[in-house]
Protein backbone atom coordinates (compact mmCIF):
# COMPACT_ATOMS: atom_id res chain seq x y z
CA UNK A 1 0.00 0.00 0.00
CA UNK A 2 1.40 3.14 -0.76
CA UNK A 3 1.78 5.90 1.99
CA UNK A 4 0.16 8.83 1.38
CA UNK A 5 0.68 11.93 3.58
CA UNK A 6 -2.49 13.94 4.59
CA UNK A 7 -3.12 16.97 3.00
CA UNK A 8 -6.22 19.56 4.70
CA UNK A 9 -5.74 21.81 2.02
CA UNK A 10 -5.96 19.30 -1.04
CA UNK A 11 -8.95 17.80 1.02
CA UNK A 12 -10.82 21.18 1.35
CA UNK A 13 -9.79 22.69 -1.47
CA UNK A 14 -12.91 20.79 -3.73
CA UNK A 15 -15.61 22.17 -1.02
CA UNK A 16 -14.29 25.86 -0.84
CA UNK A 17 -14.27 25.38 -5.43
CA UNK A 18 -17.45 24.62 -4.91
CA UNK A 19 -18.76 26.48 -2.42
CA UNK A 20 -18.18 29.55 -4.97
CA UNK A 21 -20.54 27.95 -7.51
CA UNK A 22 -24.14 29.03 -5.58
CA UNK A 23 -22.56 32.11 -4.21
CA UNK A 24 -21.59 33.07 -8.06
CA UNK A 25 -25.25 32.15 -8.94
CA UNK A 26 -26.87 33.47 -6.43
CA UNK A 27 -25.21 37.06 -7.74
CA UNK A 28 -26.11 36.47 -11.00
CA UNK A 29 -30.11 36.05 -10.70
CA UNK A 30 -29.99 31.84 -11.52
CA UNK A 31 -30.94 31.52 -7.82
CA UNK A 32 -32.20 33.40 -4.82
CA UNK A 33 -29.45 34.96 -3.82
CA UNK A 34 -29.95 33.86 -0.03
CA UNK A 35 -30.11 29.83 -1.15
CA UNK A 36 -26.93 30.54 -2.91
CA UNK A 37 -25.42 31.97 0.05
CA UNK A 38 -26.25 28.73 2.24
CA UNK A 39 -25.32 26.28 0.36
CA UNK A 40 -21.62 28.43 -0.61
CA UNK A 41 -21.79 28.41 3.55
CA UNK A 42 -22.37 24.59 3.99
CA UNK A 43 -20.30 23.61 1.07
CA UNK A 44 -17.45 26.40 2.69
CA UNK A 45 -18.13 24.49 6.72
CA UNK A 46 -17.69 20.85 4.66
CA UNK A 47 -14.58 22.04 3.41
CA UNK A 48 -13.25 23.29 6.59
CA UNK A 49 -14.63 20.07 8.49
CA UNK A 50 -12.46 17.88 6.13
CA UNK A 51 -9.42 20.18 6.73
CA UNK A 52 -9.79 19.63 10.36
CA UNK A 53 -9.98 15.92 10.04
CA UNK A 54 -7.35 15.93 7.86
CA UNK A 55 -5.57 17.98 10.00
CA UNK A 56 -6.17 15.45 12.52
CA UNK A 57 -4.54 12.62 10.43
CA UNK A 58 -1.14 14.81 9.90
CA UNK A 59 -0.87 15.13 13.86
CA UNK A 60 -1.36 11.84 14.67
CA UNK A 61 0.99 10.51 11.77
CA UNK A 62 3.76 13.08 13.30
CA UNK A 63 3.58 11.69 16.37
CA UNK A 64 3.76 8.12 15.89
CA UNK A 65 6.56 8.67 13.18
CA UNK A 66 8.17 11.05 15.67
CA UNK A 67 8.10 8.35 18.13
CA UNK A 68 9.40 5.54 15.94
CA UNK A 69 12.42 7.86 15.16
CA UNK A 70 12.97 8.09 18.77
CA UNK A 71 12.79 4.15 18.91
CA UNK A 72 10.42 3.93 20.97
CA UNK A 73 7.74 2.24 19.49
CA UNK A 74 8.14 -0.75 17.28
CA UNK A 75 7.49 -2.01 14.72
CA UNK A 76 8.39 1.13 12.45
CA UNK A 77 7.40 2.34 9.10
CA UNK A 78 9.97 3.14 7.07
CA UNK A 79 8.15 5.23 4.79
CA UNK A 80 6.28 6.90 7.16
CA UNK A 81 9.63 7.65 9.21
CA UNK A 82 11.32 8.60 5.74
CA UNK A 83 8.68 11.10 5.42
CA UNK A 84 8.70 12.38 8.78
CA UNK A 85 12.79 12.62 8.80
CA UNK A 86 12.56 14.57 5.75
CA UNK A 87 10.16 17.33 6.93
CA UNK A 88 12.37 17.37 10.03
CA UNK A 89 15.43 17.76 8.70
CA UNK A 90 14.42 20.27 5.79
CA UNK A 91 15.24 23.78 5.35
CA UNK A 92 12.36 25.40 5.93
CA UNK A 93 12.47 23.62 9.29
CA UNK A 94 15.67 23.83 10.15
CA UNK A 95 15.45 27.60 9.56
CA UNK A 96 12.46 27.99 12.17
CA UNK A 97 14.04 26.47 14.78
CA UNK A 98 17.00 28.28 14.57
CA UNK A 99 15.21 31.00 14.90
CA UNK A 100 13.06 30.09 17.34
CA UNK A 101 16.53 29.17 19.42
CA UNK A 102 18.01 32.52 18.82
CA UNK A 103 14.75 34.31 19.88
CA UNK A 104 15.36 32.29 23.30
CA UNK A 105 18.99 34.23 23.27
CA UNK A 106 17.51 37.39 22.76
CA UNK A 107 15.00 37.04 25.80
CA UNK A 108 17.49 35.95 28.25
CA UNK A 109 19.71 39.49 27.35
CA UNK A 110 19.46 40.93 31.14
CA UNK A 111 18.64 44.52 29.30
CA UNK A 112 15.43 43.66 28.34
CA UNK A 113 12.47 43.62 30.26
CA UNK A 114 11.11 40.42 31.78
CA UNK A 115 8.32 39.28 29.72
CA UNK A 116 5.43 37.08 30.17
CA UNK A 117 7.69 34.14 28.63
CA UNK A 118 7.57 31.17 31.43
CA UNK A 119 11.49 30.88 30.41
CA UNK A 120 13.76 30.68 33.39
CA UNK A 121 15.85 33.73 32.21
CA UNK A 122 18.24 33.97 35.32
CA UNK A 123 18.62 30.18 34.87
CA UNK A 124 18.78 29.70 31.45
CA UNK A 125 21.18 32.94 31.06
CA UNK A 126 24.73 30.99 31.46
CA UNK A 127 23.72 28.67 28.71
CA UNK A 128 23.25 31.21 26.75
CA UNK A 129 26.54 30.93 24.31
CA UNK A 130 25.71 27.30 23.85
CA UNK A 131 21.88 27.66 23.07
CA UNK A 132 23.45 30.18 20.55
CA UNK A 133 25.88 27.51 18.79
CA UNK A 134 22.87 25.38 18.77
CA UNK A 135 21.25 27.80 16.80
CA UNK A 136 24.06 28.30 14.43
CA UNK A 137 23.95 24.24 13.85
CA UNK A 138 20.89 24.02 13.02
CA UNK A 139 20.32 26.78 10.68
CA UNK A 140 24.07 25.37 8.87
CA UNK A 141 22.15 23.79 6.35
CA UNK A 142 25.12 22.98 4.20
CA UNK A 143 25.44 20.10 7.07
CA UNK A 144 23.05 17.09 7.66
CA UNK A 145 21.53 16.41 10.70
CA UNK A 146 19.44 14.08 11.98
CA UNK A 147 15.47 13.79 12.35
CA UNK A 148 15.81 12.45 15.77
CA UNK A 149 18.57 15.75 17.21
CA UNK A 150 15.76 18.08 15.50
CA UNK A 151 13.16 16.40 17.79
CA UNK A 152 15.71 16.57 20.72
CA UNK A 153 15.78 20.08 19.85
CA UNK A 154 12.11 20.49 19.33
CA UNK A 155 11.22 19.12 22.78
CA UNK A 156 13.65 21.23 24.72
CA UNK A 157 11.69 24.39 23.32
CA UNK A 158 8.43 23.49 23.51
CA UNK A 159 8.44 20.90 27.10
CA UNK A 160 6.95 23.31 29.38
CA UNK A 161 8.17 21.54 32.76
CA UNK A 162 11.75 21.12 30.81
CA UNK A 163 15.18 22.86 31.82
CA UNK A 164 14.08 26.14 29.92
CA UNK A 165 11.58 26.56 31.93
CA UNK A 166 11.56 24.87 35.58
CA UNK A 167 13.99 26.65 37.95
CA UNK A 168 14.55 23.04 39.74
CA UNK A 169 15.96 21.29 36.42
CA UNK A 170 17.76 24.21 35.29
CA UNK A 171 21.45 21.97 36.00
CA UNK A 172 19.85 19.79 33.16
CA UNK A 173 20.13 22.52 30.78
CA UNK A 174 23.80 22.53 29.88
CA UNK A 175 24.01 18.53 29.34
CA UNK A 176 20.49 18.71 27.54
CA UNK A 177 21.60 21.45 25.14
CA UNK A 178 25.12 18.90 24.67
CA UNK A 179 22.77 16.05 24.02
CA UNK A 180 21.28 17.76 21.22
CA UNK A 181 24.25 19.29 19.66
CA UNK A 182 25.74 15.52 19.48
CA UNK A 183 22.43 13.89 18.09
CA UNK A 184 22.48 16.24 15.35
CA UNK A 185 25.78 14.69 14.07
CA UNK A 186 25.11 11.36 15.00
CA UNK A 187 25.80 9.61 11.61
CA UNK A 188 28.37 12.48 10.39
CA UNK A 189 31.88 11.37 9.06
CA UNK A 190 33.49 14.57 10.30
CA UNK A 191 32.04 13.61 14.25
CA UNK A 192 32.63 10.11 14.55
CA UNK A 193 36.31 10.65 16.48
CA UNK A 194 34.39 12.05 19.04
CA UNK A 195 33.74 10.21 22.17
CA UNK A 196 29.98 11.07 22.23
CA UNK A 197 27.24 8.70 24.25
CA UNK A 198 24.18 8.39 21.93
CA UNK A 199 20.78 8.91 24.40
CA UNK A 200 18.71 7.27 22.85
CA UNK A 201 18.67 3.83 20.77
CA UNK A 202 20.17 4.06 17.42
CA UNK A 203 17.70 4.26 14.36
CA UNK A 204 18.59 4.19 11.32
CA UNK A 205 18.21 7.17 9.31
CA UNK A 206 19.83 6.25 5.67
CA UNK A 207 16.66 6.72 3.82
CA UNK A 208 16.53 9.88 4.88
CA UNK A 209 19.08 12.75 6.25
CA UNK A 210 18.47 16.84 5.84
CA UNK A 211 15.42 16.31 3.71
CA UNK A 212 17.24 14.28 1.17
CA UNK A 213 17.20 10.49 0.13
Amino acid sequence: MTFRVPSPTKAARPFFVLSLVPLIAGVAGLIPERDGFVLGVLFAGAGALRAAVEHRRLSHLRRLADRQLLGTTVPRVPELVAWRAGELTSDRSRRVLAGSLRGIVSELDARRLPGASPLNRTGARPEADLILALADRVDDTQRPVTARGVLLVEELLTDGLGPLYARDRVDELGPSLARCLSTLDEGDDRTRDRTLTPVVTPVDLRVARNGRH
